[in-house]
């Protein structure tokens, strides 16, 4: 079944749209002296992405897309920007060799929609249980008797074979 007319006319506008961000992002890398890219067509590394979080990215209006050892391909929608030279800087900082590559908004929301696919550091498996001070408090707050701390463990859900268990 084909596309209704306001559907095909509504992607030839977002495809020319598309092409004009293109368009403006490689004349601003030309007049800088700049690479340009299209990452709608470039493979993004993920462990570039994982350089910078995804916070920081946005609020820099970056995003980390080949990374090879310590030398960064960095894509960034303005390189004049305060926020953007900050990012830079910090790399710089963290010993990162960084290239910056001009991009276009839409560019960008391409590289962006990586940071779904890193997982979050889980933490080091290390035997220890941590308690917070706050739960701590917490506790020592609501469990002031025999009767309070046998309630507690009464309300614990645990499995059969825990209390089994000896």
């Amino acid at each position: 079944m084909a596309d209704s007319p306001q559907k095909e006319l509504k992607d030839k506008l977002e495809k020319l749209h598309r092409e004009g961000e293109e368009r403006a992002a490689q004349r601003l890398a030309e007049t800088l002296g700049l690479a340009y890219a299209d990452l709608g067509k470039t493979p993004i590394s993920l462990e570039a992405v994982r350089v910078l979080s995804e916070v920081e990215a946005k609020q820099a209006r970056v995003a980390g897309v080949e990374l090879n050892n310590k030398k960064l391909a960095l894509a960034v929608i303005d390189p004049q920007s305060p926020e953007t030279k900050k990012a830079i800087e910090d790399l710089l900082k963290k010993n990162y060799e960084v290239k910056v590559v001009v991009v276009s908004v839409s560019s960008m929301n391409d590289a962006w929609r990586f940071y779904k696919f890193i997982k979050l550091d889980s933490g080091k498996i290390t035997g220890k249980v941590v308690v917070s001070q706050e739960r701590i408090n917490d506790l020592r707050a609501r469990l002031t008797s025999i009767e309070a701390v046998n309630k507690e463990i009464g309300s614990l859900d645990f499995p059969r074979s825990f209390l089994s268990a000896q």
